[in-house]
């Protein structure tokens, strides 16, 4: 049998930032391979680094040494335009904050990634209509963010995050401002998109029971990257 893709490819990866108090290393040589629909979650308490290495591996933060592989094209030495434009093409956020446009219905929320790549097609229009059915909200369609719950306004933003067919999708606390029922849906939803788009899954949570659902897990302590096994 032939071993999947590899999507993501991590090798001693540090980051550093400067503090009134001197350098403050976050990051200490990480190394993590994810392989084509794999899914991570990654734990760890707080500031220990969680959040900045999603921004180091989206592409947000540049590390100070070490390698990341993304989709077998080195991140080092691109520029902010190439990046800017990687990130558009290849890789999809869900934040703790859903981040929707308030002036915008739900189904205008999830093509806005692709306007950065020249506008939507009827094409795109279809592919949002089906996430958006997928995750029930075919009769939220023309509704503004004010008038979805928060589970609903999540599950919009995960839609967003996959309307490019992200190869790698990253998560920051995706539940975090959920109650129970709607953070088990969201959850359970990402899990399955992801496996069903073939996308490559790394969640930053806080919450066990969400972390306990994935086939991977890691803690991140003192900057090290520690996988369970």
């Amino acid at each position: 049998m032939n071993q999947p893709a590899t999507t993501l490819d991590v090798r001693d990866l540090v980051k550093t930032y400067d503090t009134a108090s001197g350098s403050l290393t976050v990051l200490k040589n990480i190394n993590l391979r994810l392989f084509r629909g794999e899914a991570i979650a990654v734990t760890g308490p707080s500031g220990s680094g969680k959040s900045s290495l999603l921004f180091v591996l989206g592409a947000m933060e540049v590390p100070n040494s070490g390698e990341i592989e993304l989709q077998g094209r080195s991140l080092n030495g691109l520029t902010e335009t190439q990046l800017a434009v990687l990130r558009q093409q290849q890789i999809g956020f869900v934040f703790q904050e859903h981040h929707l446009l308030p002036q915008c219905t739900v189904l205008e929320n999830v093509l806005i990634p692709l306007l950065a790549g020249g506008g939507t097609k009827l094409d795109d229009v279809e592919r949002a209509r089906q996430l958006l059915d997928r995750v029930g909200l075919r009769d939220r369609l023309d509704h503004r963010p004010a008038q979805l719950s928060g589970g609903e306004r999540q599950r919009v933003a995960v839609c967003r995050a996959l309307i490019n067919q992200p190869a790698l999708l990253l998560a920051d606390e995706p539940t975090g401002n959920l109650d129970r029922a709607n953070a088990d849906s969201i959850g359970s939803l990402l899990l399955e998109l992801c496996r069903d788009t073939s996308s490559t899954l790394i969640c930053v949570t806080h919450s066990t029971e969400l972390a306990a659902r994935f086939p991977r897990r890691a803690e991140l302590r003192d900057g090290i990257l520690h996988e369970m096994t």
